[in-house]
């Protein structure tokens, strides 16, 4: 289906009520917007996917300070549920939107798990096809059961089918803001005394793992956001205009699967739930429910802190604002060369690594150092990664057993 830019208007303007719920349970302190580009190394040309933060995609502005954080609205939702938004040339393009949880006083109106079952690089479509064939279920089986045993500690869960279609999203909201610290910490434990957490440590059929949860932090570092999470429903709008169920980026009706199982693919399109119904059926927690729950789950001995990502602060730095530059005029490429780090350089000051990051050790994240000195990682998982910031080079020079540049 080809949509003209006015009917796209048009789309958007009637999904604005649904927007505007959205945007009020999808709270953070900023948002993203999902973008795909080619870059040219030498003579390959590589696809990019990466998730732009809002400020840079409307503005080109990288984050410099807390008042570079734009909100999320009702009209971004809209977008994210037709798929299609404007850029800053006005033109319309794939819209789809990512959360910052973290709010600028480190409270959460939102937590979520991420249980993934993703392609890996260099494995063939048939393999993986094979792989979730059999992993898939078991997983989709395993978050099911979660909602029945957390409510028996009052805590309502949502489960969704996450945007890849293989991965899984175990949901939390709050009807007012809560301490991040305190969300985190309920919803690992509630993935504890479930069995979900020692479960996805032991390993699921088909490589099925536990990611991270969202956020990753109890508090902002700098300026930097912490870690986002794309949003449910993307594309809605549009695969509703077509009568089209496509079983991924959308919550389900973990009751019935619950009861029923679900084995190799099932009926699952009838288990999906429409936007309509999912938000009219949305439970939240308050800041008072959440103290309570914790003190339930606490005297039955679940009392653990949820897997932490370093940050920046945990080697002893302190909280200074991501991508702002210790110091001026440092010739980043002589001091590599200097340093017998090996890199190729590229355009406006990026200087990639060839042996990987040093951060993680992964030898296949694409890790750079910046004009500004900070080291970034394509990782996910890695504290050097682009959603966390980076890290300065007072951290990563520690690392190499170097001296930082910066007196």
């Amino acid at each position: 289906m080809i949509l003209s830019v006015d009917k796209c208007k048009e789309a958007v303007e009637s999904f604005l009520p649904w927007g505007e719920h959205l945007a009020r349970v999808f709270l953070g302190c900023t948002f993203a917007v999902h973008q795909t580009w080619r870059r040219k190394d030498g003579n390959v040309v590589n696809v990019v996917k990466a998730a732009v933060p809002a400020s840079w995609f409307y503005h080109r502005k990288r984050i410099e300070t807390q008042t570079d954080f734009m909100l999320f609205t009702a009209q971004h939702a809209a977008q994210h549920i037709l798929g299609f938004g404007p850029n800053r040339q006005h033109r319309w393009e794939a819209f789809r939107v990512g959360i910052y949880p973290l709010l600028s006083d480190n409270t959460v109106r939102f937590v979520a798990a991420d249980l993934d079952l993703h392609q890996k690089k260099g494995e063939s479509d048939t393999d993986f096809s094979a792989r979730r064939l059999q992993g898939f279920p078991a997983l989709l089986s395993l978050a099911c059961e979660v909602p029945s045993i957390a409510a028996r500690y009052g805590v309502p869960i949502s489960i969704e089918i996450s945007g890849s279609g293989s991965g899984i999203h175990i949901w939390l909201f709050f009807s007012e803001s809560v301490p991040a610290s305190q969300a985190r910490r309920l919803l690992w434990r509630i993935l504890q005394v479930s069995g979900v957490a020692k479960t996805m440590l032991k390993g699921l059929p088909g490589g099925a793992k536990f990611d991270c949860l969202f956020p990753k932090q109890d508090r902002i570092v700098g300026t930097s956001p912490g870690n986002l999470i794309f949003l449910p429903y993307y594309q809605f709008g549009l695969r509703a205009a077509c009568e089209t169920v496509i079983p991924k980026s959308i919550f389900i009706d973990h009751d019935f699967i619950e009861k029923y199982g679900y084995e190799n693919g099932g009926e699952l399109p009838t288990l999906l739930l429409k936007l309509s119904t999912w938000l009219d059926g949305l439970e939240r927690m308050s800041a008072a429910d959440v103290t309570e729950s914790l003190a339930t789950l606490g005297a039955e001995g679940f009392n653990d802190d949820p897997p932490s990502k370093k940050l920046a602060e945990s080697a002893g730095e302190s909280e200074k604002a991501p991508w702002i530059p210790d110091a001026p005029g440092i010739d980043w490429s002589r001091f590599l060369k200097r340093s017998g780090i090996r890199f190729t350089e590229r355009r406006n000051g990026i200087f990639h690594l060839t042996d990987g990051c040093p951060y993680c050790g992964d030898l296949s994240h694409n890790a750079w150092v910046n004009s500004s000195g900070y080291l970034h990682c394509w990782g996910s998982d890695c504290a050097a990664s682009t959603d966390n910031g980076g890290v300065p080079a007072s951290v990563w020079c520690k690392i190499y057993g170097i001296a930082s540049p910066y007196k």
